[in-house]
């Protein structure tokens, strides 16, 4: 059974982890609430799986991205409209 502790920990890692394992520089954690949130990861396996359910997430985006790419047909349309504009002016 779950305490409310457990459930309040749950819940304040589940509001910081995309921040926390990000790292974002724009929104850092600071490092009590680094350490707080590792620490919570370490004991939790809920809460751990949630972080390796977005890190594949994550890894999985980034990797279709570069496997994707533009279309060469959209690069073209693109090339060309630039073009047209500045032959127009």
């Amino acid at each position: 059974m779950t305490s409310v502790g457990q459930m309040l920990e749950c819940r304040r890692t589940a509001r910081q982890l995309q921040q926390f394992l990000d790292r974002d520089p724009s929104a850092p954690l600071s490092t009590k609430d680094r350490e707080r949130v590792q620490a919570h990861l370490d004991v939790c396996e809920r809460c751990s799986g949630l972080a390796r359910e977005y890190e594949e997430l994550h890894r999985s985006l980034r990797q279709f991205g570069e496997e994707a790419g533009p279309a060469p047909e959209a690069l073209d349309r693109v090339k060309a409209a630039v073009e047209r504009a500045i032959a127009s002016e």
